[in-house]
């Protein structure tokens, strides 16, 4: 784990991905990697997993959260109880 930082929120993650069983797998990745990938996401204390949907300027598979992301949030809605899709989806954008 050196390059990742290990929080609370990777934690559930990696405890829901299990659960829904995700493959969870810790390597390295490239620029490539993230601009070519369907989704990516942000295990964040503030909104749980935020959907990333650009990387310098290019859009994340079709520039939207993908349909992924939102079953993880639905479930992790369900173990908090919390609509945590209302919260990111309505918190302002970073600029």
């Amino acid at each position: 784990r050196d390059n990742i930082l290990w929080g609370i929120s990777l934690t559930v993650l990696t405890e829901i991905l299990e659960e829904m069983g995700i493959p969870f797998v810790e390597q390295d990745i490239q620029t490539y990697d993230v601009v070519n990938a369907d989704e990516a996401w942000m295990p964040t204390t503030p909104y749980c997993l935020g959907p990333v949907v650009r990387f310098n300027g290019v859009p994340i598979g079709d520039g939207t959260p993908g349909p992924l992301w939102r079953k993880i949030i639905d479930r992790w809605s369900e173990a908090v109880d919390k609509d945590i899709y209302r919260e990111v989806t309505e918190a302002p954008a970073p600029s």
